[in-house]
């Protein structure tokens, strides 16, 4: 039988044939798995698992540094018909999941199933945490780990990776108006081990009846400490840090704005003293906790925008954004004061580390890329969407190379992906800081996707030495259909589009051979 339809690309070290699409169109942008709300996570060879959250499904896809799917179809890591989930009370912070360490991901929902309301009209809810491998496995159970029970009132949750697999997760929980309800309110910490174990839980309450509530605002792991900042009541933001053994530091901090933590593990605390001196205070430590320097510095009295965010550059220094408005600060690794910038970059909505020193700045349809003196290393800015209208909240990750990754939820129905590249041109990421694109570790053959499929499916495979190798299809006779490739092929990974217009519905079963004699043998459906 013939084969109507045959494409092939491949990935090797310094050569990529890109999945990701270059038309800034929301409807062609790389379609990635099923939701509404979605998230990013991004890891250092350039590859992501793109998540979807929906009211009571959350899906998730990995995709590797071109933009092809590594699991042959998204994960369904939660389904429940009978009640809604959500994150939390600030979805577009996205603060509802963090990397595993080891290509996989982490992420909590709370769960609404027999939920009631509170006198206050609060909706009590249970938090549920679960882990999804770099092979796509769900690790924790079907349903995942409960963290809390119903009566507890929890209210909002942040997660942190443990660099071991595991994750280390804050929630607060309110003990007001319900039954038995003593009163109190609490900011709970947990850590998880990457089999789900529970490995240690503390606890912050109240110290009177009627006290202010808390309200955790994120955590981040540098070193062996988890730095947190909550707010108690409208008393303003403090901090803390609890380390891998759980025992929490001493007394809350003064108030602080921001705290940010960098690849390399430094950690950046910043301070504003509004009245009467307008002060900004910004504060470089390691993860050991020892004050490497501070540095203040004065607003004028006008100024209505005390500063913004806090980028760490990854090599020790620092950026700080919309200082007043329209100034832009940076401190070196030594504290010094590099440079001030006024009205001489575009700011944007975001900002974030580029990998190499520089920001990636973007707004609403558009990113820009700045090396530390803020010039711009690419020639124009990138136009990511060109029909905003068609594509809903946004989620933007830097890939950890100079590039940066957007998902939303198109009109077409789902979440989509689009990706910038490190060289200012969409859909494009070759020379990824002259690393390889992707290593495989072994002779693999993956599941074809979709499948079942009608008309066109993709077979990716990978070899792990330069070898002779066939790529067969078989009916379920044992007669082959076609053969897809027969050619000596180098290390990498390969993928292969298909389409059998002629062939009737029914089961196949392709196989890849190489010289060696190794076979691997996957079934696939035509559904016509």
């Amino acid at each position: 039988m013939k084969l109507a339809l045959f494409s092939l690309s491949f990935i090797i070290s310094q050569i990529s044939f890109s999945q990701w699409s270059t038309k800034p169109y929301a409807d062609s942008g790389l379609d990635v798995c099923p939701g509404f709300n979605p998230g990013i996570v991004t890891f250092d060879d350039g590859s992501s698992i793109v998540l979807g959250l929906l009211s009571s499904y959350i899906y998730a896809q990995k995709l590797d540094p071109a933009g092809y799917k590594v699991w042959p179809q998204p994960i369904m890591v939660f389904h429940n018909d009978s009640s809604d989930i959500s994150v939390g009370s600030e979805l577009s912070a996205q603060t509802w999941f963090c990397s595993d360490d080891d290509g996989g991901v982490i992420l909590y929902w709370e769960d609404y199933r027999g939920a009631y309301y509170t006198q206050d009209g609060a909706k009590n809810g249970t938090t549920y945490l679960q882990r999804v491998d770099k092979d796509g496995n769900v690790r924790w159970g079907n349903e995942g780990i409960q963290v809390n029970d119903l009566m507890s009132g929890l209210k909002d949750a942040r997660i942190a990776t443990d660099d071991s697999g595991g994750c280390v997760l804050i929630w607060t929980e309110w003990g007001f108006n319900y039954p038995g309800a003593p009163n109190k309110n609490y900011l709970k910490f947990a850590r998880y081990d990457a089999n789900g174990n529970r490995l240690w839980m503390q606890i912050m309450d109240s110290t009177f009846s009627g006290a202010d509530p808390f309200y955790p605002y994120d955590v981040t792991r540098g070193g062996e400490y988890y730095y947190f900042r909550y707010a108690i009541g409208s008393a303003g933001n403090y901090q803390k840090a609890i380390n891998n053994n759980g025992e929490l530091s001493s007394a809350k901090t003064q108030p602080i704005s921001e705290i940010e933590i960098s690849k390399d593990q430094n950690i950046f605390f910043s301070d504003l003293t509004v009245f009467p001196t307008h002060v900004y205070k910004i504060s470089k430590v390691n993860y050991q906790s020892d004050t490497n320097w501070v540095k203040t510095f004065s607003f004028q009295n006008y100024c209505s925008d005390k500063g913004g965010m806090l980028i760490p550059d990854n090599k020790g220094g620092t950026y700080l954004t919309h200082v007043c408005n329209d100034t832009l600060l940076y401190f070196d690794s030594l504290g010094n004061l590099f440079f001030k910038k006024y009205n001489d970059i575009d700011f944007g909505i975001y900002f974030f580390p580029d990998g190499d020193e520089g920001l990636l700045v973007i707004n609403s349809t558009t990113a820009r890329r700045y090396d530390s003196s803020t010039k711009m290393i690419w020639s124009d800015s990138v136009v990511f969407l060109s029909d905003p209208g068609n594509a809903y909240s946004p989620y933007f990750k830097p890939d950890n190379n100079g590039g940066l990754i957007i998902a939303y939820w198109s009109t077409q129905g789902g979440i989509y992906a689009q990706h910038t590249g490190r060289l200012g041109k969409l859909g494009i990421i070759s020379n990824v800081k002259n690393k390889p694109i992707q290593t495989p570790v072994a002779f693999k053959l993956l599941q074809n996707y979709p499948n079942p499929f009608n008309g066109l499916t993709q077979i990716q495979y990978s070899l792990d030495a330069k070898s002779k190798i066939r790529l067969n299809i078989y009916d379920v006779l044992g007669k082959k259909v076609a053969t897809i490739v027969d050619a000596t092929q180098e290390k990498g990974t390969y993928s292969v589009n298909v389409e059998l217009p002629n062939s009737a519905s029914g089961a196949y079963f392709y196989r890849l051979m190489n010289e060696g004699k190794i076979q691997i043998t996957r079934k696939m459906l035509l559904a016509k």
